[in-house]
């Protein structure tokens, strides 16, 4: 027969609990750290996933799925009641502008319902949307490019081309509009996006040549297509062939490489761990302390699954209230660490935004309930395994009589009674040991970091536009691709500060094919940059010759082994341009080619083949590196004006440097560089922004590394205390026996301090020990980086070791005291 017990298993758990207030709060204390680090783990990841997918939209322009255009009233109910659309929204494209001051980041002028606003970036943070024909709302760096105070109010002259609602390819059918605005509303400029958009009212939009587009957002992309297709096959007209569907980006979502999740699963366990360490210490010794009691209920009936029940009530309540505590602390202190940490990396666009997600209550939730029960179940098995009349004259400590040696002084006591335990002893060490061993080689790591190392630069300032700094690879669908950096912000430059070196470096617009099939990465620079290429073998001389036919072979190409000094080799220049058929005009980007039917796409191919022999092997200066590489390829340079006349003109310069022997015009030109760079959509780098960089970078690895090491610091004083607090309790009796027979107060007292000196004495000597095994190997993951190589230093943790050694001092005296306000007879009559 079943009997429900339920109740009565609740209430004993519940009423041996309140017997401990003291070592309660240490175990809640213990559960809500190791969830709050474990939430703040999963709470980053995640931020970072999101901040990652957001920077990739942004890049994109727009954070929506798919926009469809031409399609009539009733093919768009179709499409957008699918049940994988989640919400749509409403665009009038008006038209672009991409002259000065704009040839850097174009204009798009048009018309955002709500929706479309907040996934373009374009809610206005200052005023409102227009509502009047002569009202537009533009982000911050419009107003900056023209000049303008970043107020209301103010009037700007705008000219734009008009779109066709037939022409897809951006081509100028209608001529140049200019009109006058009025600024109603002011936002945010999205820094990486690929334009600025002009917001105008939608009776303005209406009123001009324009294309209407709609912007959806799904549930499931797959779900998105199939409903799409479903409907063409129903409708196989002349409308539908004209129908445009575009998918903005690639599916987001969390993407995590391996060493990412190695990274994240060494954060859990060590995490995990130490926790275990102290909350399985708390039971263990609670079993401990209550054995006698189990043994009584055991009399009475009560069997040994019950009792494991009694502990895992235990547990549970323990828990529910140090879980939703840790869970709230993780978040708080997430939403403080998330922008720091990745302030340092590429997304520092995006760092002051953090995304919270019910799955971080979820799985911290989950992983913190997981180490609880892991760590009470042994307890729980001792509990239930204990017959009546041994729990009675049960002790955790099995005495070897063979090998008991007497004892003389307090520190042999002392140390007799660390060794009665030695499990819950080397528990201890371990707590107190993991936060010496992660402070001391997060701080020989960032103290061995040199910026003099990491940074070294043959010029004093690279200027490209953001594209070139995101390793972001320009399309040439029609045939060209404009310089990332002009001739006037070059002439602008050098009349500001007369820089004694300067110099360009192009690239094809293009990817060249060699004679053998593969894909060739060629560059070009101006002569005098030659002077920072590093000629590894041959001659580079050949290659200023006008007759000669020569080019050089880079150290960094995929197939540099099938070529040597000598070998000849043919380039195909070969362009293709993508026509659209309907206008026989090239289309004006990937954007307008993707969403044109194919039937209406030719390609028009011009041929143009170049030999060349291999005249030397060179290193060029990395400052001039192009941002990417092609695997299994090879890697070209060419004096640019030779690179000009063999691609007959088809290459574009994708970066500008500039140097001088004189300090001061270095310092004027950081700021005037800088100045200019923001005003003209472009980006630089010099000494100053890499080491603001740098020390971001620093900063992270310092907020993680002290972080960690000051929560698991708490957890292993918790445990320290956790355990001189029982070993006091539990001895109670022992130490009024003592006092009895002649024993003082101060020879007790100096009897713990030692006591406590041996646990961070022997925490510090296994702390130095574990440092010392893993700082080579610790080394090791950072070999190839010149710019770090952590120290071994024992500074670190004599640091810390000086504030366990003050716990060590403190904690057993403090905790005395309070115990020997008892007199001797009342802790005589305690029967452990």
């Amino acid at each position: 027969m079943k009997v429900n017990n339920s109740s009565i298993i609740r209430k004993l758990a519940i009423s041996t609990l309140k017997k401990s207030a003291k070592r309660n709060i240490i175990a809640i204390s213990a559960i809500a750290l190791t969830t709050l680090m474990i939430t703040n783990i999963f709470f980053v990841a995640f931020s970072f996933s999101v901040a990652s997918d957001e920077f990739d939209n942004r890049i994109e322009g727009c954070s929506a799925d798919f926009y469809l255009e031409n399609l009539s009233d009733e093919q768009l109910d179709k499409i957008t009641n699918s049940s994988s659309v989640n919400s749509t929204g409403y665009q009038i494209k008006v038209g672009s502008f991409n002259g000065q001051p704009f040839e850097n980041k174009p204009l798009e002028i048009g018309y955002l319902d709500e929706n479309s606003r907040r996934w373009y970036f374009a809610e206005p943070s200052i005023g409102h949307a227009p509502e009047n024909d002569n009202e537009v709302a533009v982000d911050a760096g419009v107003l900056n490019a023209l000049g303008i105070p970043n107020e209301l109010g103010v009037t700007i002259s705008l000219s734009y081309t008009n779109y066709s609602s037939t022409d897809n390819a951006g081509v100028d059918n209608t001529g140049m509009e200019t009109a006058d605005f009025v600024v109603v509303g002011i936002y945010d400029e999205n820094t990486v996006g690929p334009y600025h958009y002009v917001l105008v009212s939608e009776d303005f939009a209406e009123s001009q040549e324009h294309v209407n587009r709609t912007n959806i957002v799904c549930s499931n992309r797959n779900n998105f297509n199939s409903a799409f297709d479903n409907m063409l096959m129903e409708e196989a007209d002349s409308v539908s062939s004209q129908i445009i569907i575009k998918e903005y980006s690639p599916d987001g979502g969390l993407t995590l490489n391996l060493d990412t999740i190695l990274i994240i699963g060494l954060f859990l366990v060590v995490l995990g761990f130490s926790g275990y360490l102290i909350i399985y210490n708390i039971f263990q010794i609670s079993v401990v302390n209550d054995i006698a009691y189990y043994g009584l209920l055991k009399t009475i009936g009560v069997t040994g699954k019950q009792l494991k029940r009694i502990i895992r009530v235990q547990a549970l309540a323990l828990s529910a209230i140090g879980i939703p505590f840790g869970l709230i602390c993780g978040i708080v202190v997430g939403v403080i660490t998330s922008p720091s940490i990745m302030g340092a990396t590429m997304l520092s666009s995006v760092a002051d935004s953090y995304s919270f997600s019910p799955w971080i209550l979820v799985l911290s939730c989950s992983f913190s309930l997981i180490t609880v029960f892991i760590s009470c179940s042994k307890p729980g098995r001792i509990a239930s395994k204990i017959s009546p009349v041994e729990a009675f004259r049960y002790s955790e400590v099995k005495t070897d009589n063979k090998n008991n040696k007497k004892v003389s002084g307090l520190s042999g006591m002392a140390l007799r009674n660390l060794a009665r335990n030695k499990k819950k002893t080397a528990l201890v060490f371990l707590s107190m040991a993991l936060p010496i061993v992660i402070f001391s080689l997060g701080i020989s790591m960032v103290s061995s970091m040199s910026f003099e190392k990491y940074y070294s630069s043959d010029y004093a300032f690279k200027v490209s536009n953001s594209d070139y700094f995101i390793y972001e690879i320009p399309d040439s669908i029609n045939g060209s691709v404009s310089d990332f950096v002009s001739d006037s912000d070059i002439e602008n430059i050098r009349d500001e500060i007369d820089f004694e070196t300067y110099g360009s470096a192009y690239t094809t617009q293009g990817v060249p094919w060699s004679e053998d099939g593969n894909m060739s990465v060629i560059v070009g620079y101006d002569d005098n940059l030659f002077d920072s290429v590093e000629v590894i073998e041959g001659d580079i001389t050949p290659l200023f010759d006008s007759d000669s036919n020569s080019i050089a072979l880079t150290t960094d190409c995929d197939l540099g082994g099938n070529l040597m000094v000598g070998d000849r080799i043919t380039i195909n220049y070969s362009t293709y341009v993508a026509i659209d058929t309907r206008t026989g005009e090239p289309f004006a980007d990937s954007e307008s080619l993707g969403s044109t039917p194919p039937e209406f796409i030719d390609i028009e191919v011009t041929e143009n083949l170049k030999e060349y022999e291999v005249c030397a092997i060179v290193e060029p200066s990395r400052d001039l590196y192009i941002g990417y590489l092609i695997v299994d390829s090879y890697s070209f340079v060419l004096p640019s004006s030779r690179l000009m006349d063999d691609t007959e003109g088809g290459c574009y310069r994708y970066l500008a440097v500039f140097d001088s022997a004189d300090a001061s015009k270095i310092e004027s030109g950081d700021e005037f560089i800088k100045d200019y760079t923001e005003k003209n959509e472009l980006e630089y780098r010099s000494a100053t922004t890499e080491r603001a960089a740098f020390s971001d970078f620093e900063n992270m690895i310092k907020t993680i590394t002290i972080t960690v090491s000051v929560i698991l610091g708490i957890i292993g004083i918790l445990n320290f205390i956790n355990a001189v607090l029982t070993g006091i309790l539990t001895r109670s009796h022992e130490f009024a026996v003592l006092k009895a027979i002649g024993m003082t107060d101060k020879q007790q007292k100096r009897l713990l301090i030692i006591e406590g000196l041996f646990y961070t004495g022997g925490s510090i000597a296994l702390g130095v020990m574990c440092y010392s095994l893993l700082h080579f190997p610790f080394k090791m993951v950072f070999a190839d980086l010149a710019w770090l190589d952590p120290q071994y230093s024992l500074l670190p943790m004599t640091l810390l070791a000086i504030v366990f050694v003050l716990f060590g001092l403190v904690i057993p005296y403090v905790t005395y005291t309070v115990v020997a306000r008892k007199s001797v007879v009342e802790r005589l009559r305690v029967n452990e």
